[in-house]
């Protein structure tokens, strides 16, 4: 088996990515370790190294251009449906341009095997070599959001257009995958495609959780070495459950009078930055905003344990990311997530959007601590083959390269 594989990226680590990038770095990285010969194109990266990198090719499109058409894409929905929100479709123009720059060398390079992902519809726009395979990785489907009450006012305009897109990009693929059943199901619902699906899940970066070390926050916070310090991974959008986060805090607040202390990684949706302030003064607050993914990583490897509340995750890596730091998460039973907590062994899976579920579940391991030293030693202890890159990838090995 002599292929000649491509990675295909919106961004990259270290100077992007995070999340469903560092799943297609891991993949990479994963297949030269095991011997194939493999590089990572990049199509939307924000930030370049000065020096160049070995089987890395990053590219992304002019940012003041992208910036004007993000501008403009927000002037015509305000006009054609006012109130929605809709940025899909334009994802896919302005990946466009990142991808127009990225042709050459991906050409250059006369990959057998081009594994895409599907946000922006980066495959659109190339042509395809006579005899190379195209893979697929279906990490995003617009189509799911408007079928949850409590996800917000998408436009249903702004995702057929995207699906559209992307449909049309289908046709140059040969195979696809899932990262979970949930997006298995949603691509089932939105495409017309023949050729093979499977699940597969987003090959774990082990290797970034492992060299992370742990940043206590508790001095900083004025927190005891023991107090308890929970992980919110994001608090930016509302598809993440920005609207529980405050009423949760609240209960937790009224049901521990201890001193705690809560870190919600990146940027805060507006309402809740306005609730914030008003949990009592022993919920102890860290707001980093953005953060560097190790700084990230590093921060949640000190905390006892983490809130999920998001609705309609693909499959989040931040819960993976979680479970391989050995911190346990409590969330909803609701999109992928299933596919990575196992109720009590890495976390607990509460009924779909039930915050005061997710919330007293929360107060008991904040009240009971033995019961909490023990989730924390079976999240540590959780190892299935999906958390394990080298079986991940050799799935992936044998469906896009074998084609088994």
């Amino acid at each position: 088996m002599a292929e000649r594989v491509a990675i295909i990226s919106d961004s990259a680590p270290p100077y992007g990515g995070g999340g469903i990038a560092s799943a297609h770095y891991a993949l990479f990285k994963g297949l030269r370790q095991r011997g194939i010969e493999a590089a990572l194109f990049t199509y939307f990266d924000r930030v370049f190294p000065d020096q160049p990198e070995e089987h890395i090719h990053r590219f992304g499109p002019p940012p003041r251009l992208t910036k004007n058409l993000l501008r403009l894409n927000r002037m015509l929905f305000a006009l054609i449906q006012p109130g929605r929100k809709a940025w899909y479709a334009i994802d896919s123009l302005a990946s466009g341009l990142g991808v127009r720059r990225m042709a050459w060398a991906l050409a250059a390079y006369r990959p057998d095997v081009v594994i895409f992902p599907d946000q922006g519809s980066p495959a659109l726009l190339l042509p395809k070599p006579a005899g190379a395979t195209w893979g697929l990785i279906a990490h995003h489907n617009p189509l799911r959001f408007q079928h949850s009450p409590l996800a917000g006012e998408f436009s249903a305009l702004d995702a057929r257009l995207a699906i559209a897109f992307e449909q049309r990009a289908l046709r140059k693929i040969d195979r696809a995958t899932c990262p979970s059943r949930h997006m298995r199901e949603w691509f089932g619902r939105a495409f017309r495609f023949d050729g093979p699906v499977a699940v597969i899940p987003n090959v774990p970066d082990v290797e970034s959780a492992a060299r992370a070390a742990p940043h206590d926050l508790r001095p900083a916070l004025g927190l005891a070495p023991d107090a308890p310090l929970l992980a919110i991974p994001s608090g930016e959008v509302r598809l993440k459950g920005t609207e529980f986060i405050f009423p949760i805090l609240g209960r937790l607040a009224a049901g521990y009078l201890q001193p705690f202390g809560v870190f919600i990684a990146g940027e805060l949706e507006a309402g809740l930055a306005a609730q914030l302030p008003g949990l009592p003064p022993h919920v102890r607050l860290h707001l980093p905003g953005r953060l560097a993914h190790g700084d990230y990583l590093a921060r949640l490897k000190a905390c006892s344990f983490g809130l999920f509340p998001s609705l309609i995750d693909n499959y989040s890596m931040a819960l993976v990311e979680a479970s391989l730091a050995g911190v346990p998460m409590l969330a909803f039973d609701a999109g992928g997530n299933a596919d990575i907590l196992a109720d009590g062994e890495n976390g607990r899976l509460l009924p779909a959007y039930d915050w005061e579920a997710l919330a007293s579940a929360a107060l008991n391991l904040l009240n009971a601590p033995p019961e909490l030293a023990t989730l924390r030693e079976r999240t540590a202890a959780y190892r299935p083959r999906t958390f394990d890159p080298q079986a991940v990838v050799e799935e992936y090995v044998r469906f896009f390269i074998q084609k088994n």
